[in-house]
This record gives structure tokens, C-alpha cells and sequence, in this order.
């Protein structure tokens, strides 16, 4: 009798009780909407496909950064990137698996999103002390946890900045010895 009043005193106040054979949860009747809590169990490779993503948020608007887009015109880009580092690191939150490897995806959101305020700040120490805390935690991350993997957006950045500095100081020891 007591375990009969418990479950409906449970389902009249909206919660779902774990193993009384409810397929859905139960709405509260002052709400329109529930709230699912969603636990995932992600193998290596999916971490890793996060990882990629984590990094492709972050590093796209640098390498727009560096093929001449204004900061002004990137601030829709950084919004949206946020906003969908927000999801990923809701998906790491509700992960049950692989602890280690899902804690250092989680502060590499973080990272991320540091790189993507900085941008958008236009504050240039920032944006140096972020960047250099994200490529850090990358190579670790990616050296720990993935074999040594580097996401193909980072190899890219760094080949984009590199032609970029190249031709940077061809321009200048060309402008210097024309004088």
C-alpha cells in the first residue's frame, strides 16, 4: 500500500520515478513543456568526432580572421559558434563514459569559447592569452586522449598563419630593399 501511494503521490507532482515502467516522463500540470534528462554513453571515436567540431568552432573565424574578415563581420559567426559550444558542452556534461578523456573535452570547450570572446572583444592580449591556453589544451588533448590526432581545421590555421607570415615579411624585405 505504502509503495502504491508513493508512486502516485510522485506522478501527481510531475517526477518520474527510475524503474516504475514509465516510458515517459510526466508533466507537471502548472508546465507545458518536461525536461528529459538525456545521458550519453560516447565511445572514443564519437569523443573524438567532438573534439574536431570543439576545435572547428573555434578555429574557422581565426582563419577568416586571417583571410581578412573584420571582426564586425564575423560577430554573427562567433554568436552562432558559442551558442553551439553551448550544446557540446551540454553533451559532455550528460556523458557516462570515458571520464578523463570527457573532462578534458569540457574544459576545452571552455578554451574555445575564450578564443570566441576574445574575437569578439577585439582585445588582443586576451585573444593571445586564449589562443595560447587552446592550442595547448589541443595538443594535449589530441596527443592524450586521440592517438595524436590534430583536427584538420588547426592544420589548416597554422599553414593559413604561416603563408600569411611569409608573405608578410617578403612584402617587408622587399618595401626595405627598394629603399
Amino acid at each position: 500500500m505504502k509503495k502504491n501511494y508513493l508512486i502516485i503521490v510522485c506522478l501527481v507532482c510531475g517526477l518520474a520515478l527510475a524503474g516504475c515502467g514509465q516510458g515517459k516522463s510526466s508533466k507537471n500540470s502548472s508546465s507545458s513543456s518536461s525536461t528529459t534528462l538525456v545521458t550519453h554513453k560516447y565511445t572514443n571515436t564519437q569523443l573524438q568526432s567532438r573534439y574536431d567540431r570543439i576545435c572547428d568552432l573555434a578555429v574557422n573565424p581565426l582563419l577568416k580572421m586571417v583571410h581578412g574578415t573584420s571582426i564586425d563581420d564575423l560577430k554573427p559567426t562567433l554568436k552562432k559558434n558559442r551558442a553551439k559550444l553551448e550544446d557540446l558542452a551540454l553533451e559532455l556534461k550528460n556523458n557516462s563514459t570515458n571520464a578523463d578523456t570527457t573532462k578534458a573535452l569540457s574544459g576545452y570547450v571552455t578554451d574555445a569559447e575564450a578564443v570566441l570572446t576574445a574575437v569578439g572583444d577585439n582585445n588582443q592580449t586576451e585573444f593571445n592569452t586564449a589562443t595560447k591556453k587552446f592550442f595547448k589544451t589541443s595538443s594535449t588533448i589530441g596527443r592524450q586522449s586521440f592517438g595524436g590526432h590534430t583536427p584538420t581545421s588547426l592544420v589548416t590555421y597554422s599553414q593559413a598563419v604561416q603563408n600569411t607570415a611569409k608573405i608578410s615579411s617578403s612584402s617587408s624585405s622587399s618595401a626595405s630593399s627598394s629603399n
